[in-house]
């Protein structure tokens, strides 16, 4: 019950999102944040930092993890107003690493568990199930890129059929792109790049399904490894915010946590997955 009445706490906090950016008021301070006496400037040429970004992550994508467990943490509005606290582990091998929750590599999911101020039916547990396979259950690290009738592709398959080269022309027609050097006084440093969503085109207005949707991606300077993503997405009536995590695990990124806010309809839709570090302690 304590862990409920946190994240209710939590959620009230960030209940004035509406009014200024979930970003800085949820989803823990910028990466550069943490990094003292720091020095930021623009990359001169940011698509061409993308490049090498992307045959990097191209080369990650086809390394496999090792077997370990994630705890997923969710606050859903089943009954609304009345808020339940749900949660449960997965167990995940052979994946890429940036694509937690695709089916096919989860090789177990624990009970689901429950806290809140009523008793589940079974109507409720089924729509548990539901909420979580439409969100939670899915990978939200996707990204534009026009040319295709499917116009967001998740990272995970960014590649899939795709040229490498005809996945950065296309990013580059969806998206303005920036990007940044940070650097501390240590030497140690990241760059962040920015996808800023471009006015789509008239024939794109059916299928793009945001009216802003923003992206910043954190890159180790030196191995060009993806270390975190935030995205904000934006449409009336709904907004959705994600932060996502990565450590490293034989030198290609692995998703250590990720954090996702949904807000619809005057209804808060959250949830926390953490890689816990012993499989052997599951909470």
């Amino acid at each position: 019950m304590k862990r409920f009445i946190s994240i209710i706490l939590l959620l009230v906090a960030v209940q004035g999102f509406a009014q200024e950016p979930l970003d800085s008021a949820f989803l823990d301070a910028e990466m550069e944040d943490s990094v003292s006496a720091m020095a930021i400037k623009p990359v001169e040429h940011p698509e061409e930092l993308l490049q090498q970004v992307l045959q990097r992550l191209e080369k990650d994508l086809q390394q496999k993890h090792s077997r370990r467990d994630y705890m997923l943490e969710s606050l859903l509005n089943i009954n609304s107003p009345r808020a339940l606290y749900v949660y449960r582990t997965y167990t995940i091998e052979d994946d890429n690493g940036i694509g937690v929750m695709e089916y096919d590599r989860i090789i177990n999911k624990g009970p689901l568990k429950f806290e809140g101020p009523y008793r589940i039916t079974v109507q409720d547990s089924l729509d548990i199930e539901f909420t979580l396979n439409i969100h939670a259950d899915l990978n939200t690290n996707a990204i534009r890129v026009n040319g295709y009738r499917s116009p967001r592709f998740f990272l995970r398959a960014l590649f899939n059929g795709v040229k490498l080269k005809k996945v950065l022309k296309g990013i580059l027609e969806a998206y303005e792109v920036t990007a940044y050097n940070i650097v501390d006084n240590s030497g140690r440093g990241v760059y962040r790049i920015h996808f800023d969503e471009r006015k789509p085109k008239k024939w794109e207005k059916e299928v793009v399904p945001f009216e802003d949707e923003k992206i910043k991606w954190y890159i180790d300077q030196q191995s060009l490894r993806l270390i975190q993503i935030n995205i904000s997405q934006n449409k009336p009536g709904r907004r959705n915010v994600y932060k996502h995590v990565y450590c490293e695990e034989n030198g290609c990124p692995m998703l250590q946590k990720f954090i996702g806010v949904i807000y619809k309809e005057g209804k808060l839709t959250s949830w926390t997955g953490v890689k816990l570090e012993n499989r052997d302690n599951k909470n």
